[in-house]
């Protein structure tokens, strides 16, 4: 597993989005596989109101939220799984 991050937050006055930040790469900074990450995204221990992640074939991407529910353009971070 490969971690991209691609950009910084957009909101960085926002302490606890940082904090949760934080804690989704911590998460996602062990020797995960694949299936365990996605595991973790569907049982809540990755979700998230802050950041909306997602998954294509062989990777998964995280956008920044904000309070008006819009999501930045850039993704913040691109997580390309090994095939």
């Amino acid at each position: 597993m490969k971690i991209r991050i691609e950009n910084g937050l957009i909101e960085t006055s926002n302490y606890d989005k940082i904090l949760e930040y934080a804690s989704i790469l911590n998460s996602l900074a062990g020797q995960l596989t694949e299936e365990e990450v996605r595991k973790r995204v569907r049982c809540r221990s990755l979700r998230s109101d802050n950041f909306e992640i997602g998954f294509g074939h062989n990777h998964m991407w995280i956008h920044e939220k904000f309070d008006n529910r819009s999501v930045a353009r850039d993704r913040l971070v691109l997580v390309e799984f090994e095939s």
